[in-house]
């Protein structure tokens, strides 16, 4: 039976990195380098979750990127086409064309190349603190956007700083995506649409990600279990308390 792990990435670097979901440009090529030289198969989400329970894979890879970064063109499309890897980016549809961010023409070319482009919906806000309409219009204007833009079907989001529901993901399935993204670490089977992925951030080390590669158990348990304490903390101090304490705790 086919497993596969997401990789999460946020912002690439060419420095070393200044804040917590920054990686710097060498590892992420260690990254893929690795992925390479252990021979396991790259694949976006949109094609991962079509695989069937009898397909030849044992495991594969996806590669993923939040929120619209210019350096998702600038860095990590190049050295993705370099490896011939497709990747998924998910993208608020918002900040497109703004200082800092992916560019129309960019993400049109990207598409062109074959990368997966996702939403991670129009403005980025905490879907939780929403209503019911105001999540489904986050979810419905920026598939609409992106699909207009690109000529294409978006079948994939990304939710915002991991924060959801059975609510938001139903409202998810309704405004038409098929594949809806998590921050949750874990492994995935085949059929999954609710995707587990395991985020790389600045103070993850080349060690860290051969041993997710290697889909090593402990370590996905370790990962697992920290992610179950962050939502202890998210739940008894707020989504508020919890980014005081992680911009207090990266300071140390």
């Amino acid at each position: 039976m086919t497993k596969f792990i997401s990789f999460l990435f946020h912002k690439l670097t060419e420095d070393e990195p200044s804040e917590l979901m920054e990686v710097s440009k060498s590892l992420f090529e260690r990254c893929l380098f690795s992925i390479k030289e252990a021979s396991i198969p790259v694949m976006c989400l949109g094609d991962l979750v079509k695989l069937s329970y009898t397909n030849s894979y044992k495991r594969v890879i996806s590669i993923t990127f939040d929120d619209g970064w210019d350096s998702d063109y600038k860095m990590a499309f190049p050295v993705l086409k370099e490896y011939e890897f497709r990747a998924t980016f998910f993208i608020i549809t918002d900040w497109i064309n703004k200082k800092g961010y992916v560019q129309e023409g960019w993400l049109k070319e990207m598409s062109q190349s074959g990368m997966e482009i996702g939403s991670h919906t129009s403005s980025h806000r905490y879907l939780t603190r929403l209503s019911e309409d105001e999540v489904y219009k986050e979810f419905y204007d920026s598939k609409c956007r992106l699909e207009d833009m690109l000529g294409r079907e978006v079948t994939a989001v990304s939710i915002p700083g991991g924060e959801y529901n059975g609510k938001i993901i139903k409202l998810a399935y309704k405004a038409g995506y098929k594949i809806i993204a998590t921050s949750k670490p874990g492994i995935n089977l085949p059929g999954s649409t609710l995707i587990n992925r395991i985020s790389i951030h600045s103070r993850t080390s080349l060690t860290d990600l051969k041993k997710i590669i290697s889909f090593s158990p402990f370590f996905i348990f370790q990962l697992k279990s920290f992610y179950l304490a962050r939502a202890l903390i998210k739940k008894t101090f707020g989504i508020d308390g919890y980014l005081r304490l992680r911009n207090w705790f990266m300071k140390i």
